[in-house]
């Protein structure tokens, strides 16, 4: 079993969602098995992909989703199920319909009223929060 390692600087906007579809490309062409692992963060993040002619910013499913592969989220992260699915009805707008994703039984769950918190003390926390949970 071979392991491929997609990293970002921390600056965003690094073709980090298109490295991953490719890997998952040659992967598929190879006729070898992958699942897409979220090893940290949560939804706030946008990869975007373009495959076959469609394109999707994935925030909650991972970069392989376009080519039907699954999402396996660590301990690390945080899902948010709510956006989960939004995401998901989005998907399958485009006629695209996601593996269920797996998650590690420690990955965190963010709730509205975590995101109602979070957002409430934006103006005396001032840590650069996003907002989202």
């Amino acid at each position: 079993m071979r392991a491929s390692i997609v990293l970002g600087l921390g600056f965003g906007d690094e073709g980090k969602g298109a490295t991953v579809n490719s890997l998952v490309t040659k992967s598929q062409k190879n006729g070898e098995m992958s699942i897409v692992v979220r090893f940290s963060g949560g939804n706030q993040a946008g990869h975007t992909v373009m495959h076959d002619g469609v394109k999707h910013i994935h925030s909650s499913f991972g970069s392989g989703t376009l080519q039907n592969q699954e999402t396996f989220y660590t301990e690390h992260c945080v899902i948010d199920p709510m956006a989960m699915r939004t995401e998901q009805m989005v998907l399958e707008s485009k006629e695209i319909y996601p593996m269920p994703v797996m998650a590690h039984p420690l990955a965190m769950i963010t709730t509205p009223f975590d995101v109602m918190h979070n957002r409430s003390n934006m103006d005396y926390m001032k840590h650069g929060t996003c907002g989202m949970g």
